[in-house]
């Protein structure tokens, strides 16, 4: 009997302290499925778990029980579907023109448009493209691409073309600029710099 009491009240204790940490953290990340504390991104203002820093895509306000698009901060109540057998969640609605957003548990999502697409992955790899440009980032890597222009950049390389203009600046700081008929070349340790025109 006495060992009865004392598993009833260790019980307690553990329903208790749930209870109390379920409480303090008064928002659900509809991602993980995780009681969180909230906070903004002061450079985005996205909102972001207070916890681990990681973007919070989709969440709930328990107070409010608002359904809130973390990118945006829009509450997006009834606009929310959630098809279980692709555990993922749909979100269409209509501001300036009709959209679709896709959510999945994993945290990657979409947004589509009729003249524009937006792919994240949970891990900050994405792909956007508009009517006159595409971007793709991967890791470290850039690369944009529009109607007349092109920017590619690996860690501290990059390379930018725009039309008769290319420039290039290499891992170690050498630059090399091609505009028109003129041609420079910067070393990125001493700063000699060599200018050739062609004729």
């Amino acid at each position: 009997m006495r060992t009865l009491k004392i598993l009833a009240l260790a019980a307690m204790g553990v329903v208790t302290w749930t209870s109390c940490e379920r409480a303090s953290a008064r928002y659900m990340d509809m991602t993980t499925g995780q009681y969180i504390m909230l906070d903004r991104n002061p450079v985005t203002g996205e909102a972001i778990n207070a916890e681990t820093g990681e973007p919070v895509t989709l969440y709930v306000n328990t107070k409010t029980n608002d359904t809130i698009w973390g990118p945006t901060g829009e509450v997006v109540n009834e606009k929310i579907r959630y098809t279980s057998e692709d555990e993922l969640y749909v979100y269409s609605g209509k501001a300036d023109k009709e959209y679709k957003l896709e959510i999945e548990r994993d945290g990657d999502y979409s947004l589509k448009t009729d003249d524009y697409k937006l792919k994240v992955d949970g891990d900050g790899d994405y792909k956007e493209k508009g009517d006159d440009y595409k971007i793709k980032v991967d890791g470290d890597e850039y690369k944009e691409k529009g109607d007349d222009y092109k920017i590619k950049r690996n860690g501290r390389a990059y390379k930018i073309k725009h039309g008769d203009y290319k420039k290039e600046v290499e891992k170690d700081g050498d630059i090399k600029i091609k505009d028109g008929n003129v041609k420079i070349k910067i070393d990125g340790e001493t700063g000699e710099r060599k200018v050739k025109i062609d004729d």
